[in-house]
């Protein structure tokens, strides 16, 4: 019954570790998004320019997706290299 008990242990702080190594990831998504979309916004609001206007509506998610994902890498890569 121990050993069981020992191997659920085990078992219970892999997981943990494994859900704090997601934490930096959601930081760096959500700064990454949120910070160029804000910056869109911001130039957006002073645009008189239908056609740049449009650029940014159809790019402006995009660009905030791809930053979102490389922001997350390089927090995950940060937090790695600090752990070990």
């Amino acid at each position: 019954m121990e050993i069981k008990n020992i191997i659920e242990k085990i078992e219970i702080d892999i997981n943990y570790e494994d859900e704090n190594e997601n934490i930096p990831i959601l930081i760096g998504m959500i700064t990454g998004g949120f910070i160029p979309m804000l910056f869109l916004f911001i130039i957006s609001k002073n645009l008189d320019n239908l056609l740049l206007l449009t650029l940014i509506i159809i790019l402006g998610p995009i660009l905030c997706f791809i930053t979102s994902i490389a922001s997350g890498i390089l927090f995950k890569n940060l937090y790695l290299k600090n752990k070990n």
